[in-house]
């Protein structure tokens, strides 16, 4: 996989801002971290170490099943997290209040990225 193709795919997490306002900040800060640390001068031993430690996987630890489950970036998974909290706080309200609302507009985006209908 290219580097620009791969930060490109990192990007598309981003959606995940339109849910979690003060989480989306955080997601963009850690891309553009990570945008840096790879510049387009890294070598790809250089660029797939610097990624491998955005993962939570075990130290020597390859992972290559991506086709059924695949680790998620640790960004990520902390604002699933993070998401998870705010539902946790008043579950009803939240999930058929404004975040569900929210979820729904990321369910459309994220159906525009991959090209696929939004049910």
């Amino acid at each position: 996989m290219q580097r620009r193709t791969f930060i490109k795919s990192l990007a598309a997490s981003l959606a995940m801002a339109e849910v979690l306002p003060a989480v989306g900040k955080e997601l963009a800060t850690q891309l553009e971290r990570l945008r840096a640390d790879i510049g387009a001068a890294a070598t790809p031993d250089v660029m797939w170490s610097r990624v491998r430690q955005e993962f939570m996987l075990e130290p020597g630890f390859i992972h290559l099943n991506c086709g059924s489950l695949g680790a998620m970036p640790r960004f990520i998974a902390d604002a699933i997290y993070e998401y998870m909290k705010e539902l946790e706080l008043d579950p009803v309200a939240n999930e058929w209040g404004p975040l569900g609302a929210r979820m729904e507009g990321v369910r459309s985006l994220a159906a525009e990225f991959l090209g696929a209908e939004t049910d």
